[in-house]
């Protein structure tokens, strides 16, 4: 599950996954874990710049096999000089059986 995405597009169509600052989990998944990966993401046309797809660095949770319950996790993201504390309260389902 992709729990935030750092998207930079340029107004001149330009796109990178970075360089961004590095976010600090605060609160720790009990049941599973964070990763950051670079991805593709669809972005919309806007202004002079086509519909396409960039590469953006994201946030992704992973639960422990077999966990089947709520997890959290707390994260801390720094952009400019302000700094924003995003909280997640994750559901994790069980699998559905193959029929």
């Amino acid at each position: 599950m992709v729990m935030v995405n750092f998207l930079n597009a340029g107004p001149d169509c330009s796109a990178s996954p970075g360089p961004i600052a590095v976010p600090v989990i605060r609160e720790k998944p009990a049941n599973g874990v964070v990763q950051m990966l670079i991805v593709p993401t669809d972005v919309a046309a806007a202004g002079k710049c086509p519909a396409r797809k960039i590469p953006t660095t994201a946030l992704i949770y992973t639960p422990k096999k077999d966990f089947v319950g709520t997890d959290s996790v707390q994260i801390e993201v720094e952009a400019g000089n302000r700094t924003t504390l995003l909280s997640y309260r994750i559901t994790v389902q069980a699998a559905a059986e193959p029929l």
